[in-house]
């Protein structure tokens, strides 16, 4: 199994794994989440903003990808300047060792960029995702909670 960045040529293939998750997301916030399909378009704008596909191929089809991006919090009055390596999805349909191809593909990027940390996302709705980050030694950060103002 090889990684790589996606280019804008991959929006056909990531397209049902960028649907499993995004569609997730779409039905438990739906004010905040779009069920949209992935196009040319939207995969350039996604990368183009900072966000970066790093996909798992076997055989030649891409069967996985975690989706990353580098935050680079610059020295101010409140923070410390640090980077961090911030894992915000990921989604495959490969053999049962791609999310960890793919977890040590982006663990390499971040310590290529002179990143010691990692920080991964996890929405409430998602108990199960969780419990596995938990499992692989990650600890909270924060949590942020929501309310309806209506």
């Amino acid at each position: 199994m090889q990684t790589r960045f996606a280019t804008a040529e991959d929006h056909a293939a990531l397209a049902s794994l960028y649907a499993m998750v995004q569609d997730s997301h779409a039905s438990a916030y739906p004010h905040m989440f779009k069920h949209n399909h992935l196009t040319r378009e939207g995969l350039e704008e996604l990368i183009a903003s900072g966000l970066q596909f790093l996909v798992a191929e076997q055989n030649g089809r891409i069967v996985g990808y975690v989706l990353i991006q580098v935050l680079d919090q610059p020295d101010d009055f409140e923070h410390h300047a640090h980077k961090a390596l911030l894992i915000h999805n990921m989604a495959m349909n490969g053999g049962s060792n791609t999310a960890d191809v793919l977890l040590n593909a982006a663990y390499d990027y971040g310590r290529a960029q002179g990143i010691s940390e990692v920080q991964l996302e996890v929405w409430a709705f998602n108990s199960g995702v969780e419990r596995w980050v938990k499992s692989m030694g990650y600890k909270p950060l924060r949590t942020r909670y929501t309310m309806n103002l209506k």
